[in-house]
Parts: structure tokens; C-alpha cells; sequence
């Protein structure tokens, strides 16, 4: 049979013994590190960690003032917008369905407060999200680079133990 499971005709069936009977491989040490090998690797890993621990401490923390001044912001911005929108648009609307000097006011005025109230919630929140994400992704570009510095040092120092003691033999 071939590999489809077809039966081929004519040919000679392999012994059952002869399939089995293959060399087994051994499988091959794993090679030590050597002495600056271990200290790099040490190094670059701790480098990482603390990298990562200060890159997303510092960045939510920013984030979050970013996301403060971004929701002020937003708000005053879409404020000032949508309630000049709102003064233009409502002499409009009270124009064509009030009758009378006090609806025609009031009805401006009820337009104003509403665009502006629509302008504080929109504005908030879009330009609250922007800012979360533009400070933490900043931050945490910045936050990185000290963390990684000191992960860096104190890797140095336990992969020089490590690999101190590994020559020593009282390593893995």
C-alpha cells in the first residue's frame, strides 16, 4: 500500500521487523552556556521585566492625568462648539414654530443649552479617550528606558552569580 492506502500490485510488502527495527537517536546534551553567555542572557531578561513593570506603571499613571485634563478640556471645547452651533440654530427653529417675543427666546436660549450639554458630553469623552492614549503610549515609551537601565544592572549582577556559580559547580 502506498501512502493514499492504495494496494500496489507486484510490489514487495516491507517486513514489519525491518520498520522497527531503526536506529533510535539519542538526544543530545544541551550545550552550558558559557560564562558571558549566562551574565548577557540574565541581563537582557531581568532588562525586560523591569522595563515592562516601569513602562506600564508610569504609563497608566500619566494616562490617567492625560485623561483628566483631556476631559476638561473636551468639555470646554465642545461647550464653546456646539453651543455657538446651538445659538446659531436655535433663532431658526424659534422662528418657524413659536409664536410671540418669550417662546421665540425661550426657545433660543433652550437650544443653546441643549447643544451645549451635547457638546460637554461628546467632546469629555472624545477628547478625554485621545489623551488617555496619547499620554500613556508616550509614557511608557519614556517609563521604559530607566526601568530597562536598572533591570539591566541588577541582571548583570545575579547573571554573573549564576554563572560564577555554575563554573564553580554549585549552579544547575
Amino acid at each position: 500500500m502506498d501512502g493514499i492506502k492504495r494496494v500496489q500490485t507486484g510490489a514487495q510488502m516491507m517486513p514489519a521487523k525491518a520498520a522497527k527495527s531503526a536506529p533510535k537517536q539519542e538526544p543530545v546534551a544541551e550545550p552550558k552556556d558559557s560564562f558571558f553567555g549566562t551574565i548577557g542572557k540574565e541581563s537582557k531578561n531581568m532588562a525586560l521585566k523591569v522595563g515592562n513593570i516601569t513602562s506600564s506603571s508610569v504609563g497608566g499613571a500619566l494616562g490617567i492625568a492625560g485623561l483628566t485634563l483631556g476631559l476638561y478640556a473636551g468639555a470646554a471645547g465642545g461647550a464653546i462648539f456646539l453651543g455657538a452651533l446651538g445659538a446659531g440654530i436655535g433663532p431658526v427653529l424659534a422662528s418657524v414654530s413659536t409664536k410671540g417675543l418669550l417662546s421665540f427666546l425661550g426657545t433660543s436660549f433652550a437650544t443653546t443649552g441643549m447643544m451645549a450639554k451635547a457638546g460637554i458630553a461628546i467632546g469629555g469623552v472624545a477628547t478625554g479617550v485621545g489623551a488617555f492614549q496619547i499620554a500613556r503610549k508616550s509614557a511608557e515609551l519614556i517609563g521604559k528606558i530607566p526601568g530597562m537601565l536598572i533591570g539591566g544592572a541588577i541582571g548583570l549582577v545575579s547573571g554573573t552569580i549564576k554563572a560564577v556559580e555554575g563554573k564553580l559547580g554549585g549552579g544547575e
